[in-house]
């Protein structure tokens, strides 16, 4: 949608009565009925106002939208400078995991993308991945996440920051082993202790077919990150500042009894303000 347009839409950005455009990080899956997953709950959610992105990187944040029943929605994505990044939609689709029905295969459509709530479904469950080519040049955009329902618009803005940060190389694959009830911060469990610990892993084949597969790519590709920020720092001194964030006193006693994460389930997001910008975990 054109950037000249994006005032006067903004205008109608107020949602009405069962029109609402929920943007949350990939860590807290949202039921049908607009709730997140009981095991995901955390205190106060992130907010996705100014997110940081490396060049080469991704940011997946869910998409939640709620509608009347029987009218159709479409999503949209807009950008100021055009094209600054590559965006791509997953459709979420629900499984039952005892008493709730959680989001778990995911489906690539189109943007922009159109379609009415189905029967007994409050809300409807998207992943956006947005890619940063490793080409951009350091800088800020706007880009926008637009609910459009008969007449009305929900805007969500968003200023990216790109960062001087490239990531190199290609992530490795990694088989994801988690089931649906598990937390959904649990797809980095493996990819964490192989980077701390020195564990293997069954190789993925780079298909994403679940939530989770995004979540362990973005992983892996923050441990490209890691490892460039152990030659300014140690890999030792890296390894205790990740795990300092999701509430481990050391590599020892991580490594010895990974399960339960103290910390709550989006806790990674402090981790990638420190390998992104630098900033201290406390």
């Amino acid at each position: 949608m054109p950037i000249r347009t994006w005032i006067a839409l903004s205008l109608l950005a107020v949602p009405v009565a069962g029109q609402r455009l929920m943007v949350v990080s990939e860590f807290q899956r949202l039921r049908p009925d607009g709730q997140v997953a009981l095991a995901d709950r955390v205190e106060t959610a992130h907010e996705f106002i100014s997110p940081a992105i490396p060049r080469g990187g991704n940011l997946t944040v869910r998409l939640g939208v709620e509608v009347p029943h029987g009218m159709k929605y479409y999503l949209y994505v807009g950008q100021n400078p055009d094209d600054t990044a590559h965006c791509r939609l997953y459709q979420e689709r629900y499984v039952q995991a005892g008493e709730e029905w959680l989001p778990n295969e995911i489906t690539h459509v189109d943007l922009p993308h159109g379609a009415v709530l189905s029967s007994g479904q409050t809300v409807q469950s998207y992943l956006l991945d947005i890619k940063i080519p490793a080409s951009t040049k350091p800088q800020r955009f706007r880009l926008e996440i637009q609910l459009n329902v008969g007449e009305r618009w929900v805007i969500y803005p968003m200023e990216i920051r790109v960062r001087d940060l490239v990531v190199r190389g290609e992530p490795q694959t990694v088989a994801n082993p988690i089931r649906v009830d598990q937390r959904a911060d649990s797809a980095l469990m493996v990819p964490l202790m192989g980077f701390a610990c020195g564990t293997t892993w069954k190789k993925g084949d780079s298909q994403y077919r679940r939530g989770g597969d995004l979540i362990t790519r973005n992983i892996m590709t923050d441990f490209l990150i890691a490892q460039a920020r152990a030659t300014e720092e140690t890999r030792q001194a890296v390894i205790a500042t990740i795990l300092r964030a999701g509430g481990y006193r050391s590599r020892e006693a991580f490594c010895a009894r990974p399960y339960p994460v103290q910390a709550h389930a989006e806790w990674w997001l402090n981790v990638r303000k420190y390998l992104y910008q630098g900033l201290p975990v406390n």
